[in-house]
């Protein structure tokens, strides 16, 4: 009899050896399991293109389902970007858990000329007590869920939601425009919001669901859908010229205890699908500004202006009865400030700042008649621009050329500084120094000039124009300081010829 002797070493080999060859031949055949939990919940799930299960769910497969060498595992939910796992390698675990929180899914639209959109409200008008879902128990009695203090939809979530949405899709937002490095710095045309959205809820289902699971705490699964109708008012019109309803709704899981309803991912949804619809967009597409027209004055392009006689008045009281005649409030989506007719052909002398990037443009007269305008030409720097509208025959004011003024001298001022309806008031002073501020020469006042009266003709006593009265003068040491643009400064600065 042979005895074999197998060493301690040896015995070990063989047992690793015969560890892999079962390890290779179980695993070959293994079935491996992929849990995938969402949010939203209820995603549908696909294996190699395959419909499986929607979340929470587990995908069963073996390695030898791979296609092309890869199993591939997709997650699928309306209104969101997809999730996919792809598997390029026997797994080492049996059970894979992957809880998915899935992006919202949006265009995007590079189009640097669109007009600026803003959001307004949000507005629920349901009653007190009004059914708005209800919630299933396992073990206790349904419950109505009613419009009440439980259930609240507030409003500074909605506006933070709208615009960081609006902006993410390239729409043109205040957000997009001062997102720019040195914006500040550089001081960015302002603009005032073309389109104003609103939006009402009107109509809200709630339906929460305990089921039936081994946690400690049963979960609610909870679907909240809504429908929106939104409103777009165009502030050059003032009128509302889109009117939509569309329909959105969330699908999670919380625990029993818990009463979230979700509504800002509910209207994040409906926004998204507002903001991407086609006659929307094509209402942007077509939208021109008011001030798309109106060019900044450069070297070669020069502005024509009838002479306008100089009368003569024997009262400063004349004088102030016949330029009011000739002063004008200029209206905007913005605001108010004033202005002078230059010219009987309907030629108006501004403040730039007062119609900068405006969407409504009209021109009040003292009589109370109002016109249309359109900018037509402004010189940024100096903060004077020149508007027209339609028309002849009106009374203007003469543009003084013979100069500079002298410090101590009387002028006075006719515009409208407090409310429109208010009219127009006369504000007198002296001129009483000259400032530099940004390389730029002004015309310092000892008069209080309000907003309003940006824009306005400073007046010698005469009855000409001497310079154009600011308020927006933003320096150190120049709080409570009146400021004007000199005639020869804004004369040479919009290239005004006058014959």
């Amino acid at each position: 009899m042979v005895l074999a002797i197998i060493s301690k070493e040896n015995l070990m080999n063989r047992i690793t050896l015969l560890s892999i060859l079962l390890y290779a031949f179980s695993s070959s055949n293994a079935q491996f399991t992929q849990k995938l939990e969402s949010y939203p919940d209820s995603a549908a799930v696909y294996l190699n293109d395959e419909l499986k299960c929607y979340t929470p769910c587990k995908v069963k497969y073996y390695w030898r389902n791979k296609v092309d060498g890869v199993i591939t595992i997709t997650a699928k939910a309306d209104g969101f970007k997809d999730w996919e796992r792809i598997v390029t390698e026997k797994p080492r675990d049996f059970d894979n858990l992957n809880v998915i929180y899935f992006k919202k899914e949006f265009p995007i639209f590079n189009k640097e000329d669109l007009p600026l959109i803003a959001f307004d409200k949000l507005v629920v008008n349901f009653p007190d007590g009004k059914k708005v879902g209800e919630r299933t128990y396992l073990k206790k009695p349904t419950e109505d869920l009613k419009w009440e203090g439980s259930i609240k939809i507030g409003d500074d979530s909605f506006s933070e939601l709208f615009i960081k949405t609006a902006t993410n899709m390239g729409l043109n937002t205040l957000l997009k425009a001062y997102s720019e490095l040195f914006a500040e710095e550089t001081k960015a045309d302002k603009k005032l919001p073309r389109y104003i959205i609103g939006v009402e809820i009107i109509d809200l289902n709630v339906h929460l669901k305990e089921i039936k699971t081994k946690k400690e705490y049963e979960p609610m699964v909870t679907n909240t859908r809504m429908t929106f109708s939104w409103s777009v008012l165009d502030k050059k019109s003032g009128e509302v010229v889109l009117k939509k309803e569309n329909k959105a709704e969330f699908r999670f899981r919380q625990e029993v205890y818990q009463n979230q309803i979700m509504a800002d991912d509910v209207f994040e949804l409906a926004l998204i699908d507002f903001l991407s619809d086609d006659e929307f967009i094509g209402l942007l597409e077509d939208s021109e500004s008011v001030y798309a027209t109106a060019k900044e004055v450069v070297d070669e392009e020069m502005t024509l202006v009838n002479s306008v006689p100089l009368e003569k008045f024997e009262k400063f009281s004349e004088m102030v009865k016949y330029a009011t005649q000739a002063c004008v409030t200029i209206l905007t989506d913005g605001g108010h400030g004033s202005g002078a007719m230059i010219d009987p052909d309907g030629l108006i002398l501004t403040a730039y700042h007062v119609v900068e990037g405006v969407n409504q443009l009209n021109v009040k007269f003292n009589s109370g008649m109002q016109i249309p305008a359109e900018v037509v030409s402004f010189n940024k720097k100096s903060d004077v621009a020149l508007l027209k509208i339609n028309g002849s025959g009106f009374t203007s004011l003469p543009i003084f050329t013979q100069g500079d003024l002298g410090i101590g001298e009387e002028v006075s001022t006719i515009g409208t500084p407090a409310e429109v309806e208010l009219g127009q008031s006369l504000s007198k002073g002296i001129i009483s120094g000259k400032r530099k501020l940004d390389d730029r020469i002004f015309t310092q006042l000892d008069m209080a000039v309000s907003p309003g009266n940006s824009g306005g003709p400073l007046l010698n006593e005469k009855g000409e124009i001497i310079g154009v009265v600011l308020s927006k003068i933003v320096d150190e040491g120049v709080e409570g300081i009146g400021f004007a643009v000199p005639a020869e400064v804004l004369i040479k600065d919009l290239n005004i010829q006058i014959k």
